[in-house]
């Protein structure tokens, strides 16, 4: 017998720091081992990572389970109006982790190692760390190396079509297949760069220092004309967002203690931020960043909070002792957020 998805409106509130107040409407909840078809048994399954698709129409997630000693992954896909009837889930061979990118058209979804075009057999995308789409049907990712690091660019057939080395260590963080961009990060203690460049014609587009931190992860926003990232020390975490076109800052928070993970929305000057207490590191004699507290809907457009919640937490696979919050998305409009976690994904509507 197959439980119901849960249909809800409940409304989730909670103060922000200037005093307004921010609501999340649930829509639907729903548990992935119950429903019709599913291939995923465990009913607490890990979920590693959730993401919507380009037209908001879709949410993928990569779950992972225990099967007879060995862990079994699937890429989990379903309409965001009418999940019950639509799932479809995809067992595959290779790593897990929050990685996921979809193509332009919502047709495909490249993870580590692994493309798959929805519908059609898996490829293997070969030597890849984190693979994101740069163009409608072209992947890149880069392979960190001193004192040159190499952005490996493949087609939709998982095939290899071409190499760019940089200089410097580096990291590929997010691409936007809408300005053809790619973000790279070099993780430096006190030295942290962020660059943005066009892997079609091999050129930088734009670079950012970050003063305090080894650094963040930057993503891009708002049909790839923004980019966003934190800053900060343990005790006092910034949340950035800059202009892509005009090399400018678009905005910056001011209160709270966001540190990674983030989420942003794709056609929307909107992020979902992770606010954290801070704790002292008596040997170091400096601050650390302490435990999650609640994520933050953040308008960079405006400056102001939107919503926020206190998240769930699901146990980790690597440390069964410890606990880690759900993963979550920002839908590409910014009015929606989905959550995932314990093999349960949960989809809420922002309430204005």
């Amino acid at each position: 017998m197959c439980r119901p998805v849960l249909l809800s409106l409940t409304l989730l509130t909670l103060v922000t720091d200037d005093g307004s107040a921010g609501d999340l409407a649930r829509v639907w909840e729903l548990r992935i081992s119950d429903l019709t078809g599913s291939k995923v048994s465990d009913a607490n399954a890990h979920v590693f990572s959730v993401g919507f698709s380009p037209d908001g129409r879709r949410l993928a997630a990569i779950v992972s389970e225990r099967q007879q000693d060995r862990n079994k992954q699937a890429l989990v896909t379903l309409d965001v109006s009418s999940p019950r009837d639509s799932i479809q889930i995809v067992g595959y061979e290779g790593p897990v982790g929050e990685a996921m990118s979809w193509s332009p058209t919502g047709e495909g979804i490249a993870i580590p190692e692994v493309f798959h075009a929805l519908g059609q057999p898996a490829c293997t995308l070969e030597h890849t760390i984190r693979a994101v789409f740069y163009d409608s049907d072209r992947v890149a990712d880069v392979q960190p190396g001193f004192p040159n690091s190499d952005i490996l660019f493949f087609n939709s057939h998982c095939q290899p079509i071409g190499s760019w080395a940089i200089e410097g260590r580096w990291e590929l963080t997010d691409g936007s297949s809408d300005r053809h961009l790619l973000a790279l990060s070099n993780y430096m203690p006190k030295r942290t760069e962020i660059i943005i460049v066009d892997p079609l014609r091999k050129k930088l587009v734009r670079r950012w220092s970050l003063a305090e931190t080894e650094g963040s992860w930057p993503l891009f926003a708002d049909n790839g004309n923004a980019v966003c990232a934190i800053d900060g020390t343990g005790r006092r975490g910034v949340a950035h967002c800059w202009d892509v076109n005009g090399d400018h800052e678009i905005a910056k928070t001011s209160s709270g203690n966001p540190h990674d993970p983030m989420a942003t929305a794709l056609r929307a000057r909107r992020v979902v931020l992770s606010d954290y207490g801070w704790k002292i590191d008596f040997e170091r004699w400096q601050t650390e960043v302490g435990s999650l507290e609640r994520r933050v809907v953040w308008d960079f457009g405006t400056g102001k909070e939107v919503a926020s919640w206190k998240p769930r937490h699901q146990d980790d696979m690597a440390h069964p002792a410890t606990r880690e919050a759900y993963e979550f998305a920002i839908s590409p409009d910014g009015t929606m957020v989905a959550e995932g976690g314990a093999g349960v994904l949960t989809l809420y509507r922002i309430e204005p």
